[in-house]
């Protein structure tokens, strides 16, 4: 997320990003310098501050997943994964740690 780069094309301090989505000052300084990641409730917040999606948020500083590196198995599941409504998609994600807390 290139957080910091919004921030200031729209000319706001850390401080006042933080008021406009409700967390710290300290949460944003975290967040623009990866050391923490927003909720999903503060990703909305974000983008709506910055009049974009959370998709164009999220992917404004994320690389492309190169797929070669994956095997078969693993990249039908990541293009099955990646087509679905994001919803759908969390909630496979919630199947899948049910699943692995069982295990351990």
């Amino acid at each position: 997320m290139k957080l910091k780069e919004l921030r200031n094309q729209i000319g706001l301090s850390q401080q006042e990003l933080a008021q406009k989505v409700n967390c710290s000052q300290t949460s944003i300084y975290r967040y623009e310098n990866d050391l923490a990641e927003p909720d999903i409730k503060t990703l909305i917040a974000l983008a709506k501050v910055f009049g974009i999606s959370v998709d164009e948020l999220i992917e404004a500083d994320t690389p492309m997943l190169d797929l070669r590196k994956f095997d078969t198995w693993n990249r039908k599941i990541i293009e099955k994964i990646k087509n679905l409504p994001p919803k759908d998609a969390e909630r496979i994600f919630g199947i899948i740690d049910g699943y692995l807390k069982d295990k351990n």
